[in-house]
């Protein structure tokens, strides 16, 4: 009993594992990541079928299942007013994108900040990231209102997340859908930890192979977030211009056209006239590419 005692006293004395050093315990970072996790949810008939687990024993992003698994991350957030602040991404990673444009490995996101009152968190603000540093970009924020968990619709082959099924198929330049959405069942949460300090086995969200590392870091800047708190609703939260968007969601068309130009000049005409039906197939693959962005 005496023993039993003691190694409880030495256990609680122990500081709490921080194996990511940010300040923040691996459990309460778990804990958080378990109560937020939003509800997902996947196109019907989704080329991908589902977020992928990758190989912790890989130094490169190696994909073992595609069962549902999503990758966190949980860190602490600066607050001005002593408020304590955490900030939660959650990262569904596919196998690849398989939209206009695809290529293998696509790494994206929705994010949370989340603060504590009273020994209670609450979820303050949403942001789900679409086409993230592309032209194409047409990521939103918005408070979060009364719910624990924000729900999330993730585009058709290309993965974009949208805090709302209409602004999913609203189309834009990535030619982003949500058809009959289902519920994602998520196996797991995984905790990434974070960039230079991330947990063990992670090793792989470092490659140069996808661009999950340059993701990782904070999403609600100052301006942000006093954006949010003079409106409800979605908040775009890229400077890109709306005029683009609209101009290269018509682009679509275009592509298409071309996709189907190309096919039947290569099949109807001799071969004097192939050179033709390669530039055609160029320009579709061109624009599609211009088009797609990771």
């Amino acid at each position: 009993m005496k023993f039993v005692l003691l190694a409880l006293t030495l256990t609680a004395l122990l500081p709490a594992a921080d194996l990511d050093r940010d300040s923040l315990d691996d459990a309460t970072e778990q804990t958080l990541l378990d109560q937020f996790l939003p509800r997902f949810y996947v196109s019907k008939g989704e080329c991908d079928l589902a977020p992928a687990e990758f190989d912790s024993r890989s130094a490169e992003p190696r994909v073992v299942a595609r069962n549902g698994v999503i990758y966190g991350q949980a860190f602490p957030y600066p607050s001005a007013d002593g408020t304590r602040r955490v900030e939660l991404h959650y990262h569904h990673l596919w196998a690849r994108d398989c939209g206009r444009g695809g290529h293998p490995l696509d790494a994206e996101h929705v994010s949370a900040l989340v603060s504590e009152s009273s020994g209670r968190w609450r979820a303050d603000y949403w942001l789900a990231a679409a086409h993230e540093g592309t032209v194409c970009d047409r990521g939103m924020a918005r408070p979060a209102g009364v719910e624990a968990r924000a729900e999330v619709w993730i585009s058709a082959r290309k993965h974009a997340s949208f805090l709302s099924v209409a602004e999913c198929n609203r189309g834009g330049c990535g030619g982003d859908s949500c058809t009959e959405p289902r519920k994602l069942a998520v196996s797991r949460v995984v905790n990434l930890g974070q960039p230079g300090a991330l947990m063990p086995g992670m090793q792989w969200a470092a490659s140069s192979q996808w661009p999950l590392l340059g993701k990782m870091g904070s999403d609600f800047s100052p301006p942000l977030l006093a954006s949010l708190d003079t409106r409800d609703g979605l908040t775009p939260t890229a400077a890109s211009l709306r005029g683009v968007h609209t101009t290269l969601a018509v682009g679509n068309k275009p592509v298409t056209a071309l996709d189907t130009a190309a096919a039947k000049t290569g099949s109807a005409l001799d071969a004097s006239a192939t050179g033709t039906g390669n530039f055609l197939k160029r320009a579709a693959r061109g624009v599609g590419r211009f088009l797609g962005g990771r």
